[in-house]
């Protein structure tokens, strides 16, 4: 064994010292919260989410454009953001590059260039604007059997990208591909693992759900070794939104609805699908647990906003992040309107988007005797058969639902004295059993 030169040796201490720095560097490396902002249209709604929101999330990745294809041609939506506006946050802003499907090499070979020459011009756009990205994203839902030729794109993206680092969303699938996925993942900065989808459901009483944990989890583990191997880091995507499924009057599905509401055909029947607030605070607070070496944190899909139907609300996204008791609570209250006259309230007081009560009981006592009543939004009150100072209100609609922070009126009482003076004795109460 023939001795090292002394600067070999010295230059082996520096590395192994580097190496060292590095290791350290990624093991103290805070776990953050990011967020995108899918929203097509502006609006004052998601302004007002950015603003609550800025103390809790790390950085927003918004939909900066949008390729889809009319046969070989592509159409191209750029959703207009106030990009001075997003610099001033102070936060990395990083811009999305949703492509349409592409399955043939030859669709991969004549949209490449069509690709990159958008990525140039966004970029160049965005940078006039005053805003420097923190990452170009290219959301491409990659046949498998096309990584190799999706890797192409990669390559050419990176070069266009210049120095903004350059990253992509994965799908768990493509994972079990492991070398092609390690070329694709050596290719960018860092990638993005989407651990939410919906299945398409077989029937309506099939069990829905947007992210199984254990399945993430195990997702996550793979894709943090196939990082290592490629040198690179990742995030991992949750949801925050839902769907409404449309099911025939068989129980058959024939499709769903996001944010934007549709007409179903005559006899369809509806669910709601929602992310699980409890569940993904649960399964976030396991990966940070974990502290898998090359996961950095967790992105949202997407940052609710108050005119959200079926996504969290900023007051659920909030517990989420923070960590705190998820709590579900209706309250159900009586507001006097005027003397003899009340109105009957559902309050939405915890965190979670939930169905109106089937059933609320209203009790009263005093001198008064009622006069009239009546349910609204679907609610009927009637005479307990029990109780002749108690009402009861059933619900007739199948699936009314209250956001946190919400209230809904559900009916009206009106009181009378016997000898018609002002009601001011009576005392009224209301529960939901």
């Amino acid at each position: 064994m023939h001795p090292q030169p002394p600067m070999d040796k010295l230059r082996r201490i520096i590395v192994l010292l580097l190496l060292a720095t590095c290791a350290r560097a990624a093991a103290g490396a805070a776990w953050t919260h990011d967020a995108y902002i899918w929203q097509r249209k502006p609006a004052a709604q998601v302004d007002d989410a950015l603003r609550a929101s800025s103390g809790q999330v790390n950085g927003y990745c918004v939909l900066a454009s949008e390729i889809s294809w009319d046969k070989a041609s592509p159409k191209i939506v750029r959703p207009r953001f106030d990009y001075a506006g997003l610099a001033a946050l102070g936060k990395p802003i990083g811009l999305a590059l949703r492509i349409g499907t592409r399955n043939s090499e030859k669709q991969f070979a004549d949209a490449l260039p069509q690709i990159v020459a958008e990525a140039s011009a966004l970029l160049e756009s965005v940078r006039n604007a005053g805003l420097a990205p923190s990452e170009l994203q290219i959301d491409f839902d990659c046949p498998e059997s096309k990584l190799g030729l999706y890797r192409g794109w990669l390559a050419a993206l990176k070069t266009a990208a210049g120095e903004t680092p350059l990253t992509f969303t994965a799908l768990p699938c493509w994972l079990q591909h492991e070398r092609e996925f390690v070329d694709l993942a050596r290719t960018a900065d860092g990638f993005v693992l989407q651990v939410h989808s919906l299945h398409k459901p077989r029937a309506i009483d099939d069990t829905f759900t947007l992210c199984e944990p254990g399945a993430a989890l195990h997702w996550c583990r793979g894709a943090d070794g196939l990082a290592a191997r490629a040198g690179t880091r990742f995030r991992v995507a949750l949801p925050t939104y839902g769907y409404t499924l449309g099911f025939d009057d068989k129980g058959r599905f024939i499709g769903l609805a996001a944010e934007t509401p549709r007409d179903w055909p005559p006899g369809a029947q509806l669910r709601t699908v929602r992310s699980d607030p409890r569940a993904m605070q649960a399964l976030a607070q396991t990966l940070a647990a974990e502290k898998l070496p090359r996961a950095t944190g967790i992105i949202w899909f997407r940052l609710p906003a108050e005119n959200d139907r079926l996504a969290w609300t900023g007051k659920t996204f909030s517990a989420v992040i923070e960590g705190g008791e998820i709590i579900s609570h209706l309250a159900v209250e009586i507001h006097r309107a005027k003397p003899g006259l009340a109105e009957i309230v559902i309050i939405n007081r915890g965190h979670t988007t939930e169905p109106l009560p089937q059933r609320v009981k209203i009790t009263w006592s005093g001198d008064a005797s009622l006069e009239s009543r009546d349910g609204l939004g679907g609610y009927s009150f009637y005479y307990d058969r029990d109780d002749p100072r108690a009402l009861v209100g059933m619900r007739s609609l199948a699936s009314t639902e209250i956001a946190p922070g919400h209230s809904r009126v559900i009916g009206w009482v009106r009181f009378d004295s016997p000898d018609k003076k002002p009601i001011t004795n009576i005392s009224i109460n209301a529960t939901i059993p």
